[in-house]
């Protein structure tokens, strides 16, 4: 970093890994790309940013974003993740980043402007593909129609042909009471239940 002590923060993932978990990790100094950076710090295990904003790729070292003439006009984004004080709103959230970013704006004119979009994280993650999944969910559920429709249709076709066998047995006496009856009688219905 220009002007400045580099630092390092790691994942909890590779400081098991590669650091044997060393407790004393923190305020020690390793070297990346030849250079000496410090550790300020290891990330919980439960913290995964790469899968909100990168997902497939794994981020084990988290560095310092710098800040200078040379990377201001580099069309560079920002992505940070937050909790939202109890009580506080979306909206509320929102109108105090847009003050912020313009008190950067006029403290700061030589940078580029600072515009805030703030989202929920579901929103982020699933908003692109919330409408497919709506249609995907709606075509799922024509189908089903379609499936149960056809199954009905078969299930009448089979009683519709089975109407003659039906009255031959009861010409034979297989009559309506008695257990030949009755197993003449369910015999289609377990049929169809096998077919369910």
């Amino acid at each position: 970093m220009p002007g400045g002590e580099r630092k390092v923060m790691l994942s909890d993932a590779l400081w098991r890994r590669r650091f044997g978990a060393d407790p004393s990790i923190v305020g020690k100094t390793i070297q990346l790309n030849l250079l000496p950076y410090t550790v300020v710090g290891v990330l919980p295990a439960s913290f995964d940013f790469s899968t909100v904003l990168a997902p497939g790729v794994r981020r084990d070292i988290y560095l310092p974003m710098v800040l200078s003439k040379e990377t201001n006009w580099w069309g560079n984004s920002l992505g940070v993740i937050g909790r939202l004080r109890h009580g506080v709103t979306l909206d509320a959230a929102r109108a105090e980043g847009l003050s912020i970013g313009k008190q950067l704006e006029r403290e700061h004119p030589e940078r580029n402007t600072f515009r805030p979009r703030m989202s929920t994280l579901t929103d982020h993650v699933s908003g692109q593909f919330r409408s497919a999944l709506i249609v995907l969910a709606c075509a799922v559920g024509v189908v089903m129609l379609i499936v149960c429709a056809n199954l009905s249709n078969l299930l009448l076709a089979r009683t519709a042909s089975r109407q003659r066998e039906l009255a031959i047995r009861a010409a034979l006496g297989a009559g309506r009471g008695g257990s030949h009856g009755w197993r003449s009688r369910k015999a289609p219905y377990s049929q169809h239940l096998a077919l369910r």
